[in-house]
């Protein structure tokens, strides 16, 4: 305040000075009415103008202060000249100063040091590190919700087998039933070890996905600091990025090429999959990690995963592939895995050299077993005591490995899903469509553990009923919206809220929403795609399986499901899965007989029509009649075209449908279902053999025959082949059609 005084007083005489001087040469100022404060208030004007401002006076006489107070938490614009800074605008931001002057900060603060830059950008590279690996170690049907109840990945995860073999050390010798030993399967790890650009093929749930974010966890682990070694065969230092190519395909189908050429194609795809990678960092709450990211890429230093090329739509997988090839030439990349479904593996998806493709196999006996005691051991002390692990770890695993169930524990996305059907009910169901039902039920109910903000929505989904048939009318929008599409099965959002908004599920559009959106982050029976992680643009179930159930189920239990079953009869075999489970599911789940009889009748109706339709109404009439069987159908009398008659109707028909010119796959369908409901054309009093006069077999008559190996035409006969001779039989019966045990 002082000093500001001082400034003050020697203005004030300057000012006198000036209005001296002016007066000598203007003396008549002072006859003027007010003159003499006219002249000082000029002077006073005239110096503050032409000469230093007040702030520049103070600096002047005191000198400049080296650390000016400030005034912490100041919002300011900061901004440069047009010579400085002409193309950027005003930026808002946070400084410690108060000396602004035409929006130009005068003390602004000091740029951060280099330690600093360094110490965020490992923050930022530890954020990455560890959010990659919590979703990485997230199961896929376990809530997402990070509760200490859920079991993670690397507590239960099997290493899993290709169905390549390694190459034998020397030649093979026979054993005692005269088959070669077979070669031990190369694992995947081992695939990876060997292949540094990897395609992993598998089936559906058969593990891929798991395998590559098993993976991409341990290496997150090694750069964390948490794990001392990394796979074989993979550097410990290649940042692991994860790349979900659906995802990426939703952003490129906006893009239009049909104008560039070769070079210009190639750049702008590049450019797209890499702002969609960099932008897929912000699922990690790692934006500021970009730079590192995109360097880490031009160094080449990545071990790059594009995810499900199978889950690209089929008329956006050329372009994905070739976003992907063009991402792989303009970086230099060491490693890069892709995971697809193998039937989708075809034309346009196909990657040339230098990758290289390995089938994932299903799981073993031994791998059974391993899961099964994993999943029990990784809740040791937490739930159960060590004999508790014991004896639920051998009743899993000798229930998943029943010949009824051993299609679906071979699966590793199946078996996770019967470890918490086991869990939850002590023992497993041996019919399938049990199975799904109950583990979807576990799936659904499970939410009721976690409130929602509304209470009509914690209402739906404790009601079994209502929240069953919502999932089910979803799964059949979605299986109807895969036909034609290689079948994928997506379901719109828009689409699904339609749905919902419906009276007879939640009858309110933002319960609709909120009800989707739970779906998605806790159960894990609907996983969004596109869009935003709040909100996903598309919809699907995490296993096909999930969907043909529950499509099957809806269908079968409309009022009008007789017509609606003529209906997708009409659109080959599609429908097929979904129509038996939806039956299995009236039969062992509801045991709804009479339902399932009236169906049965009304798709083999009395009129015959020969139609593709007909034939496979035909077909899922049997497949009824099959699941009924005979004894329950004949004590049906209500119907006179019913009961036998009915039974010998089918019968014939489906007899009679092999005997067309139909395709294979419909004919082998129709022989199944004979078979499953009792082939006329075998003898149930002679162990089914044919009904023909030699029940049958064919006469060979006595003869010669050439026995044994002959050194010079096979360098692989053994001893005891030795020497071919001819043998003379008798005449013997041999059957007429070949049965395989396999």
């Amino acid at each position: 305040m002082r000093k500001f005084v001082t400034t003050l007083l020697v203005l004030l005489i300057l000012t006198i000075i000036v209005a001296y001087i002016s007066l000598s040469f203007f003396p008549e100022w002072l006859k003027l009415p007010g003159g003499v404060l006219l002249l000082i208030s000029g002077a006073f004007v005239t110096i503050t103008k032409l000469g230093p401002s007040i702030k520049d006076w103070k600096e002047l006489i005191f000198g400049k202060e080296e650390n000016p107070k400030s005034d912490p938490g100041v919002s300011l614009k900061q901004t440069g000249d047009n010579n400085r800074a002409a193309n950027h605008d005003y930026i808002e931001k946070q400084v410690h100063g108060d000396y602004v002057e035409n929006k130009v900060i005068v003390n602004p603060p000091p740029p951060p040091s280099k330690e600093e830059k360094l110490a965020e950008e490992a923050d930022t590279r530890l954020t990455y590190l560890k959010n990659l690996r919590r979703k990485c170690l997230d199961l896929p049907l376990t809530p997402v919700g990070g509760s200490d109840e859920d079991i993670t990945l690397d507590q239960v995860y099997v290493n899993l087998d290709t169905t390549d073999r390694e190459e034998a050390q020397k030649k093979s010798k026979k054993d005692t039933q005269g088959r070669p030993d077979e070669n031990p399967p190369i694992s995947a790890l081992k695939a990876l070890e060997k292949k540094p650009y990897l395609v992993i093929l598998g089936d559906p749930g058969s593990g891929k996905s798991a395998f590559v974010r098993y993976v991409f966890a341990r290496q997150a682990s090694v750069l964390l600091g948490d794990e001392k070694e990394p796979y074989p065969g993979i550097d410990p230092s290649l940042l692991p990025v994860l790349v979900n190519l659906r995802d990426l395909a939703q952003d490129l189908k906006n893009l239009d090429l049909s104008a560039c050429s070769g070079d210009v194609r190639s750049q702008r795809l590049t450019l797209s999959a890499l702002d969609f990678i960099l932008k897929s960092l912000q699922d990690y709450q790692a934006l500021p990690f970009k730079p590192s990211l995109e360097k880490a890429l031009e160094d080449g230093n990545c071990l790059l995963a594009f995810d499900g090329l199978d889950e690209v739509p089929q008329d956006l997988r050329l372009c994905t592939r070739q976003a992907v090839g063009a991402v792989l030439k303009a970086y230099k990349l060491k490693r890069v895995i892709v995971t697809c479904r193998i039937r989708s593996y075809v034309n346009e998806a196909v990657f040339s050299s230098p990758f290289q493709s390995v089938t994932l196999a299903s799981l073993d006996k031994e791998k059974i077993e391993h899961f099964c005691k994993l999943w029990y051991q990784s809740q040791l002390t937490r739930r159960f005591t060590q004999e508790q692990v014991n004896v639920k770890s051998s009743d899993f695993s000798q229930a998943a490995q029943d010949s009824d169930l051993r299609d679906l524990s071979a699966n590793p996305l199946m078996l996770t899903a019967m470890a918490l059907v086991h869990q939850k009910e002590t023992k497993l169901p041996k019919q399938k469509v049990v199975l799904y039902k109950k583990t979807i039920e576990m799936l659904l109910l499970r939410w009721q553990k976690h409130k929602s903000d509304e209470e009509s929505l914690d209402r739906f989904i404790k009601d079994e009923n209502r929240i069953f048939a919502a999932m089910e009318r979803l799964a059949y929008e979605a299986h109807t919206a895969g036909k034609g599409k290689d079948k994928e099965a997506d379901l719109e959002r828009g689409i699904a809220l339609g749905i919902l908004e419906q009276k007879e599920y939640l009858g309110d559009p933002g319960l609709a929403g909120k009800f989707l959106d739970y779906v998605d982050l806790r159960a894990g029976l609907l996983v969004g795609r596109g869009g935003d992680i709040l909100h996903p643009s598309q919809y699907s179930f995490p296993h096909r399986t999930f969907q043909e159930y529950l499509a099957g189920c809806y269908v079968l239990r409309l009022r009008n499901a007789r017509t609606k079953l003529f209906e997708l009869a009409s659109e080959g075999d599609y429908w097929n899965v979904a129509v038996q489970m939806g039956a299995e599911d009236l039969y062992y789940n509801h045991r709804a007989f009479d339902k399932l009889i009236d169906l049965a009748y009304s798709l083999c109706p009395v009129n015959e029509k020969d139609s593709d339709t007909a034939k496979r109404a035909l077909i899922w009439s049997g497949l009824i009649a099959a699941l009924l069987g005979q004894d329950e159908i004949l004590m049906d009398d209500l119907d006179p075209d019913g009961g036998k008659s009915y039974l010998e109707r089918v019968l014939q028909r489906l007899q009679t449908l092999m005997l067309n010119d139909i395709s294979v796959p419909l004919r082998v369908e129709a022989g199944n279902t004979l078979s499953s409901l009792g082939d006329l054309r075998f003898n149930p009093d002679f162990y089914f053999l044919p009904c023909d006069g030699n029940l049958g077999f064919i006469h060979i008559p006595a003869g010669p025959f050439l026995m044994g190996s002959d050194k010079s035409k096979d360098s692989l006969a053994q001893d005891d082949e030795l020497p071919q001779h001819t043998v003379t039989l008798k005449e013997y019966w041999i059957a007429k059609y070949p049965v395989t045990v396999a």
